[in-house]
């Protein structure tokens, strides 16, 4: 799995520029990308799922534009929101990027584009899909693991399986977290189960409530050292 907190992923961090496609993976990317056109104007986004076609008339049984002279305002709306968003692309993309989609006419063109080159054909995304849900539902804390630890791996399979169109409700992952958590979490798994709807339940909430568990556990087990080298050195005097 990759590691997003890697310093190539504070590039392009900024909320009037684009996120830079450089070294990280794609569906990291493309969700920061998506949310970035959405900050910007919700229309430009609609262009990138619906796509984007210059006013034309037909004239004689053959498609013909519609020189700019008659374009409504909403017509040099949409080519503009579409221009900007065709910059947005591309200053977010490096060089070899770049020339893959220079040529596209509008968003939505180099989006699929993109799409096709790092995720591959519909078939490819399934595979995908497939092992990402099969790591999701094998995903167990590991003995040496923090909660926070924890719970950073888990996100990376969620985003990964949101960027390919599989959403994990809130319940879901508060279940889930749940279910992953070693035999040593039993008396706190009990704890919350008998006293909370899991259903209604936030994920913030159960990892506030993990966390703190895990640092008392932790201090308790400090105390006890303290005490039993406290009492080793009595005995030794």
């Amino acid at each position: 799995m990759a590691n997003f907190g890697n310093r190539n992923t504070a590039k392009g961090y900024s909320i009037t520029r684009p996120p830079l496609f450089d070294n990280i993976p794609f569906d990291f990317w493309k969700i920061r990308m998506s949310t970035f056109l959405q900050s910007i104007d919700y229309r430009m986004w609609m262009l990138v799922n619906d796509g984007y076609i210059a006013p034309f008339k037909i004239v004689n049984g053959l498609k013909t534009s519609v020189p700019f002279i008659e374009w409504s305002n909403e017509d040099r709306e949409l080519a503009q929101l579409n221009a900007k968003c065709l910059n947005c692309f591309f200053c977010a993309l490096k060089s070899e990027d770049y020339m893959r989609v220079s040529t596209c006419a509008s968003g939505k063109e180099i989006w699929d584009r993109l799409c096709i080159t790092y995720e591959g054909t519909n078939e490819v995304k399934q595979s995908r899909l497939n092992i990402l849900l099969h790591d999701y539902e094998l995903f167990r804390m590991k003995p040496s693991e923090t909660i926070s630890d924890m719970y950073t791996r888990f996100t990376q399979i969620v985003s990964s399986l949101h960027a390919l169109g599989r959403e994990i409700s809130n319940s879901e992952k508060v279940n889930k977290i749940l279910r992953c958590l070693p035999s040593s979490y039993d008396a706190k798994i009990t704890a919350i189960t008998e006293s909370k709807d899991l259903n209604v339940y936030s994920i913030d909430n159960l990892l506030g409530s993990l966390i703190a568990y895990e640092q008392g556990v932790s201090q308790r087990q400090s105390d006890a050292g303290e005490k039993k080298k406290g009492a080793d050195g009595g005995i030794k005097s």
